[in-house]
């Protein structure tokens, strides 16, 4: 091309803003084009928020962030009403088991108080039993000029375990090896006084007689029938009364006379 051909520098300028003429006018349509979209889409969006004013829209914003922070709203929002109930359920559950575990465990605590203080009572009864009955064994010995008073703490040990108190009545009836009350021929119960003046006829260990015979060992032990004069019943009854121990050493001194 010879340098006659060449555009010179006013063709080329023109060329120039010819072209950027055109994309400017392609541009500027474009731009209306999507304006009057913009335009419409706009006014669609104000009717359909008609009324929904910054007050309202603040508080559509609260209500989103506290979607993000309660996971609760945000599956009701979800839809998921199902896990929401089951979970309020395990919350109910978990409450009332914690509060289960705590009135077992004042229930318990009252408990072993309670029968802390039954037993306490339980051990003052037996006290005051033991009282009555100790009282009654010196008053029925007392009135009685044969018992030989020096041997009550004997009698008492081995006679009390057979006598019962009736707490209604105050009334003592006596018992048998079995601890059982006695009951006579007629099917009566057995008052321990009658058992008493029953135990001095037959035992005599710890009655005087009068008479200047019987058995007194050196271990203090008495007895209105001579050892060597006894039955089997008798001696047995009278080993059941001192015990094994004080029974031989009884009968020691009995076989060395």
């Amino acid at each position: 091309m010879s340098e006659e051909n060449l555009p010179n520098a006013a063709e080329i300028e023109a060329q120039v803003r010819a072209k950027m003429e055109a994309e400017f006018a392609a541009e500027k349509d474009k731009i209306l084009g999507n304006r009057d979209q913009i335009l419409a889409e706009k006014k669609e969006l104000e009717q359909k928020y008609k009324g929904f004013d910054q007050e309202k829209m603040e508080g559509y914003q609260n209500y989103l962030k506290e979607l993000e922070n309660n996971e609760e709203m945000r599956l009701i929002s979800e839809g998921k009403h199902d896990e929401v109930i089951q979970r309020r359920m395990s919350g109910r559950e978990k409450a009332w088991n914690e509060t289960q575990a705590e009135y077992e465990t004042r229930l318990q605590a009252a408990q072993e108080k309670a029968e802390g203080f039954a037993s306490e009572l339980d051990a003052m009864r037996q006290r005051n039993i033991d009282m009555q009955k100790r009282q009654y064994f010196k008053d029925l010995t007392l009135a009685d000029d044969s018992f030989k008073k020096d041997y009550f703490g004997d009698f008492f040990e081995l006679q009390s375990k057979f006598a019962d108190i009736d707490e209604s009545t105050g009334a003592f009836y006596a018992l048998d090896e079995q601890g059982k009350r006695r009951v006579d021929t007629d099917g009566n119960l057995v008052r321990f006084d009658e058992y008493y003046n029953k135990l001095k006829v037959t035992k005599g260990l710890f009655w005087s007689t009068g008479s200047g015979s019987g058995v007194r060992s050196g271990s203090g032990v008495e007895s209105s029938v001579p050892f060597k004069k006894m039955d089997m019943a008798q001696r047995s009854e009278l080993r059941k009364q001192l015990g094994d121990k004080k029974y031989a050493e009884f009968v020691k001194e009995q076989a060395a006379k």
